[in-house]
């Protein structure tokens, strides 16, 4: 194999970490606030070896900051810049500086600096905080208020949080641009907050041009629109369509009249004016938002018959709207419920054949299926089956359907008597492609394999450091695997979605199943599997769920690290578990510590339930008292329709993924050897 110039000089071999066990004692007395202990122990560990040292001088740059010291902090951060030039501490070390000016309110310091270690290809999900704080120092800074307004409108248009889109929102309003009050009203109607823009609307309405160019109210224009026919409006909504702000305004001010005629009762006018949505903004977020409002509220008030031409309105007209499919599965589920199984069959085919990218789709198919048997209609059953089966590996359903097809592929989930089973796509077991020789004895993997081993944050800078100059090298494919399976798979693959690398339309590689699906902290997943009994592979698809694999990551609850374990369960498994120590308790962001207790408190369900997965992986999300009163109140005789059963979604959800995802790995990888 031909090798890249950039992989060998990736590959370049390089010192063993010496002063590795200092560097975790410092971080230890670090992380309890013992930051005099943590300086000895990092300079003992920055005199130990080059490898480490950078990164041990960073670490005293931070305590020397925390206790106080924001100028010797400034000093040892530009020391690291000027002695080590080049490598992956040097946007870490950006990023200190910019810590130390923004808390001491040097503002023009901070930004122009954040500029610099922020200015990537794709920004990873652990500097998005550090990214909102610079765009609000934007604000505040002489001639960067423009700088920061973009940063906000990017979070806009671009975010999937609602509360953090509201909150850019908020802060648009505040910009003198005409754009970005536009800008902010629609974050807000996006983010449920409509009530919020309405009253803006009102105290300052939407203005756009008549032909003689003279201002006249945006919903004005609107309703006239909706009043004719679209062969009609054509001539009118050209000059409006041809500016993006003027074609906001309409979209909004559409929006606002259908929702206010619908609330005073004015149907006729609310029903044209969705349908002018559907008709000039198909893909806007907001046209399917306003047609799945108006539906449900028809439904809430003349019943289900009455709020169907408007679900199929959006299913149809908004077709890659995010509650398009929701609303195909919603319609099928109601035709079950009222008996008629063949109309509710022809929706589950629907909703599989036309929305690609669904996350129902194996269940679509699947469902449909099961309701061809009751028909008698065998051969399509089969063929609805195998269409579940072709949604490919990780979806619930798929690996189900497998097993009603009579397929054999090794794996039998262990549930009690003749429960469901999964199967697994043992065809994709491709060879294991070995991380090279030259890679594997390189400073810059030791490093990955050291701080991702121990949930420290310098690995991220260190994999990002990779992935950037990776970029599309023909050799992509080789760093990808270690970058992940170090602990670091969600960054690589914001990446390699950035790259298109291992996927074309809907079809992916192994490669970058694999990616999705990493072997990550394996020989803890493989020594914890000794132990407890717990399936690694399960571990994994648990980690994958909770947290995609990420050490750091805690969640608004105060779940922490790879299993995301609340503190107070892991402080309950230290009394009841003999596996579990104090120090196991004490950093949750060890991957080695969380996964531990999740899989000690994973074997405590598997026991419960006797051996069976669904029961258990339904109580680590939902808890064992839900999961009870779950099984008595609901048929546990067929766990297909217990799983449909669970009231809660995240639950009901958690569990298909999981368990698609612990199929996934047995169908991507070769059984574990103990």
């Amino acid at each position: 194999m031909m090798l890249s110039g950039l992989f060998v000089v990736l590959c370049l071999a390089g010192a063993e970490l010496d002063g590795s066990e200092a560097f975790l004692r410092g971080a230890d007395l670090q992380r309890a606030g013992n930051y005099a202990g943590a300086i000895e122990q990092f300079i003992e560990a920055e005199a130990a070896g080059t490898a480490l040292r950078p990164y041990a001088m960073l670490r005293i740059a931070a305590c020397r900051d925390d206790a106080g010291d924001g100028n010797g902090a400034i000093g040892i951060c530009r020391q690291v810049l000027q002695t080590y030039p080049s490598g992956p501490w040097g946007r870490l070390a950006e990023a200190q500086l910019y810590e130390v000016h923004a808390k001491r309110g040097t503002l023009e310091s901070a930004v122009k600096i954040g500029e610099s270690f922020m200015n990537v290809p794709v920004l990873p999900w652990w500097l998005e905080d550090v990214a909102w704080k610079n765009g609000e120092s934007l604000l505040k800074v002489p001639g960067d208020e423009d700088t920061g307004y973009a940063y906000f409108r990017g979070v806009v248009e671009n975010s999937i949080f609602p509360d953090k889109r509201l909150s850019a929102s908020r802060k648009l309003m505040a910009s003198a641009s005409p754009r970005d009050r536009v800008t902010a009203l629609k974050g807000m109607v996006r983010s449920s907050a409509f009530d919020e823009a309405a009253k803006s609307m009102e105290q300052s309405p939407l203005q756009l041009a008549d032909a003689q160019g003279q201002p006249i109210p945006a919903v004005t224009v609107a309703r006239k629109l909706a009043a004719q026919s679209a062969a009609e409006r054509q001539a009118a909504l050209a000059p409006i369509l041809a500016d993006e702000t003027n074609s906001t305004r309409l979209l909004l001010a559409a929006v606002y009249a259908a929702r206010k005629d619908a609330e005073a009762g004015n149907m006729d006018a609310a029903l044209a004016m969705t349908r002018l949505l559907v008709d000039v903004f198909p893909a806007a977020r907001e046209t399917g938002d306003t047609v799945w409002w108006l539906a449900k509220r028809v439904e809430s008030k003349q019943g289900y018959d009455a709020a169907v031409p408007l679900f199929e309105l959006l299913a149809t007209g908004c077709p890659t709207h995010f509650r398009a499919d929701d609303t195909v599965l919603y319609m099928a589920e109601q035709e079950l419920a009222r008996g008629q199984r063949a109309k509710a069959e022809g929706y589950y085919e629907r909703l599989g054949d036309t929305y690609a990218d669904s996350r129902f789709r194996d269940f679509a198919y699947y469902k449909g299926a099961e309701l061809a048997v009751e028909l008698g209609q065998t051969d399509a059953a089969v063929a609805k089956f195998r269409k579940a089966v072709s949604v490919g590996p990780g979806r619930y359903y798929a690996h189900r359907a497998l097993d009603r097809i009579g397929v054999d592929g090794g794996l039998n989930l262990r549930v009690d008597g003749s429960r469901p089973v999964l199967q697994v796509m043992p065809e994709l077991r491709e060879p294991l492609p070995p991380t090279p020789t030259l890679f594997r004895e390189s400073v810059q993997y030791k490093r990955l394999q050291f701080f991702g081993r121990h949930g420290l944050d310098e690995g991220e800078w260190e994999a990002l450091d990779l992935l950037i100059r990776l970029g599309n090298d023909p050799g992509q494919e080789i760093f990808y695997q270690p970058i992940a399976e170090a602990g670091f798979a969600h960054t690589a693959l914001q990446y390699a979605i950035e790259h298109g690398w291992g996927a074309q339309g809907d079809a992916k590689t192994v490669a970058r199943q694999r990616l999705e699906l990493p072997r990550a902290y394996w020989d803890d997943a493989i020594a914890l599997g000794k132990e407890t009994g717990v399936d690694p592979y399960l571990m994994l698809a648990v980690a994958k769920q909770e947290s995609t694999y990420r050490a750091t990551v805690q969640s608004h609850a105060g779940a922490t690290g790879v299993m995301q374990l609340m503190p107070s369960t892991a402080k309950w498994l230290v009394k009841v578990e003999d596996g579990i120590q104090d120090g196991h308790y004490d950093n949750l962001k060890s991957p080695a510590n969380s996964l531990r207790l999740g899989a000690f408190y994973l074997r405590r369900m598997i026991n419960t339930y006797d051996g069976n997965l669904v029961f258990a992986v339904a109580a680590y999300n939902g808890g064992p008292g839900n999961v009870n009163k779950w099984r008595r109140q609901f048929s546990t005789a067929d766990l297909d329709a217990w799983i449909e059963s669970i009231p809660f979604t995240e639950t009901r959800d958690y569990v298909r993924k999981v368990l698609g995802y612990y199929a996934a790995y047995h169908s991507l990888y070769p059984p574990v050897e103990y």
